[in-house]
């Protein structure tokens, strides 16, 4: 069973993406999120407050959620997601996590777009999207809402195209 959405959807953060960013392929998308998921385990892996790695969460939320969309994926949260964890049950040991599952999503994406082989990215896009869910709850926020709060700064905010093709948002 599944929680429906908030205000935002993975369509419509995909299409305020495409509005904002122009066209963007699943790797494009991909790079991005990587970034995001690193500053995630840096926020955690540091102690930083509860509020900034709360910020991350939503960070990779909202770049995983359009990667949902390239791929078909459903990325409505599952209430109540649980996991045997090797470590324990930690933000810190769920966030590594994460970022195991996206790096084997990225393997297999840029395996695909080169050889044209290999198993579908979209079943780790899956595991991510779950294990997202399940580092909100250790946090004890809703990814949704935590999602449409980000949305509301980020649809606010003005982006400029740096020289590397990443946008970033102007300072305030």
């Amino acid at each position: 069973m599944t929680r429906p959405f908030k205000t935002e959807t993975p369509m419509s953060i995909y299409l305020w993406g495409e509005e904002t960013f122009g066209v963007r392929s699943s790797a494009q998308i991909a790079a991005r999120t990587s970034l995001e998921v690193v500053e995630l385990v840096m926020a955690v892996l540091n102690e930083h407050a509860h509020e900034k790695q709360v910020e991350e969460l939503a960070d990779v939320a909202v770049m995983s959620w359009q990667l949902a969309v390239a791929h078909s994926v459903d990325a409505r949260p599952v209430p109540s997601v649980s996991f045997v964890n090797a470590y324990d049950d930690t933000p810190l040991a769920y966030t590594l996590a994460l970022s195991r599952s996206f790096s084997t999503y990225v393997e297999r994406l840029v395996c695909q777009r080169v050889t044209g082989k290999g198993s579908e990215p979209a079943e780790w896009l899956k595991k991510t999207l779950m294990v997202l869910e399940a580092i909100a709850q250790l946090l004890n926020v809703d990814l949704p809402s935590i999602v449409d709060a980000k949305m509301e700064i980020n649809r606010a905010r003005v982006w400029a195209k740096l020289d590397n093709g990443h946008f970033q948002h102007k300072a305030a």
